[in-house]
Order: structure tokens, then C-alpha cells, then sequence
């Protein structure tokens, strides 16, 4: 132990203390691993009374697994960290599990009105009909139906609906044989003026044909041939127009 000692008082001061901090780590690493250091080796390495080195290493094994043990509970999850977790419900023996809602999403859309196809407005409404044409007009247009018909006589015409209302009631007194309002109706026509078709005599009878607020039979009459053909004036007999039926 002379011979060690004075041969280390021999090398630089901070030699002795880099060496004897290295052996201290391996032997430190040694006790961490094992548990234990050979006090042999403390005292071969060290020089000093083993018992006291010991109790220095474990002071220091026990400082060292205080902190390891002290940063482990800093970064391990605490109980607050933990994932909570839904508590599941079993039901006890005995006791019948409750039923589960029947979703009733499905029903919903299966059901729903705004999911079935509706018809269009367009698809039920009648088709427009085209506006007539101005050449063309229903055939009770009088004045029209005027044009496409031809008096037998060659002479102009008018239409029956065209009379006034007491040339019509002459007309209808006529058909059913009269009675007629004055004495001189159903009596001959002679023609003289000569404007209606040359018949013989006798074929022409005239009727009269109320005017409204005359005092005397007026101007206007309807004449009948014996072939049933009307005619009527209403300007004593300057003029006639057959009356068309």
C-alpha cells in the first residue's frame, strides 16, 4: 500500500481524479448491475475500508433509483390521463335485457311522400289549341253562310235570323195558315213593278208585316209564291230581298 501510495503522489493531481472518477462510474455501473461490489476489489482499487465505500455506493444507488423512480411517475399516464371508458351495463341474472330501439330510419324514407315521383303540371294539362283561322268560321255565322248560298230567284236575299222579330211572326203565321191581323192579308200580288220573277197570274200573295208605331199596315210585307219561295220589303215594293231559310 506504501509502494501505491507514493507512486500516485508522484502523477499530476488531475490525473488522480480523472482516473479515480472513471473507476468510481465502472464501479457504480458494476453495483447497478449486480447489486454488489466485491470488497476486495474496493479495497485493491480504492485503499480505503471497504464498509465505508460500500455505504457510499449504496447512498448513491439509492439517490439514483429515487430520481429514475421520480422522472418515470413524471411521464407515466396518472389516473386523470387514463382513456375513460364507457361503463357497459350488464344486465343482472334474472332480469331481462331491455329491448333496443328499432331504428326507424328506414321506414321513414320508404314512406316519406316527398321521395315518390310526382307527375308534372306540363304532363296533365290539355294541349293548347291553336287560335282559328281568320279565313275560316263556324258555318252559324250568318253573314258568312250568307256568302257561300244562292237565291233561286237571282235576286239578293236575307237571311231569316237577319229579319226583325214581326217579319219572323209574319213568316210563322203563314206556315200554320194564319189567323193574320189585317183583311187585305193572303190576298194576290199582281207584280206590276215587275221585280220579282214573271209568274201567271195569281201565283204571288202578299202578307203584311207590322211596323211598331205605324197607324196603318207601314211599308214592310212578305210575299209567297206558290213554290214556297219568301220574299220580303220593307220599302212597298220598290224593292225585294228572298229570304233564305
Amino acid at each position: 500500500m506504501t509502494k501505491k501510495n507514493a507512486s500516485a503522489a508522484k502523477r499530476p493531481r488531475w490525473q488522480s481524479l480523472v482516473g479515480t472518477g472513471i473507476l468510481l462510474l465502472v464501479i457504480v455501473f458494476v453495483y447497478l448491475r449486480t447489486g454488489t461490489v466485491p470488497d476486495e476489489l474496493l479495497e485493491e482499487v480504492l485503499g480505503t475500508d471497504a464498509a465505508t465505500v460500500s455505504a457510499i455506493l449504496q447512498q448513491t444507488a439509492t439517490a439514483t433509483a429515487t430520481q429514475t423512480v421520480a422522472q418515470t411517475a413524471i411521464h407515466s399516464p396518472t389516473a386523470t390521463d387514463e382513456p375513460s371508458v364507457t361503463p357497459t351495463h350488464t344486465p343482472a341474472a334474472g332480469l331481462a335485457a331491455p329491448e333496443a330501439p328499432t331504428p326507424t330510419a328506414t321506414a321513414t324514407r320508404t314512406v316519406a311522400p316527398s321521395r315518390q315521383p310526382t307527375a308534372t303540371p306540363t304532363s296533365t294539362r290539355p294541349p293548347t289549341r291553336a287560335p282559328p283561322s281568320p279565313t275560316s268560321s263556324p258555318t252559324s255565322n250568318p253573314t258568312l253562310t250568307a256568302t257561300r248560298v244562292r237565291s233561286q230567284s237571282g235576286l239578293p236575299f236575307v237571311l231569316y235570323g237577319d229579319l226583325p222579330p214581326e217579319a219572323r211572326e209574319t213568316i210563322r203565321l203563314i206556315d200554320q195558315n194564319g189567323p193574320f191581323p189585317f183583311r187585305q192579308d193572303d190576298s194576290t200580288f199582281q207584280n206590276r213593278e215587275g221585280i220579282l220573277p214573271s209568274k201567271p197570274r195569281g201565283w204571288y200573295r202578299e202578307f203584311t208585316v207590322i211596323t211598331p208605331g205605324s197607324q196603318d199596315r207601314g211599308a214592310r210585307r212578305i210575299v209567297e209564291g206558290e213554290d214556297g219561295l219568301l220574299f220580303y220589303t220593307d220599302d212597298h215594293y220598290d224593292s225585294f230581298r228572298e229570304v233564305i231559310r
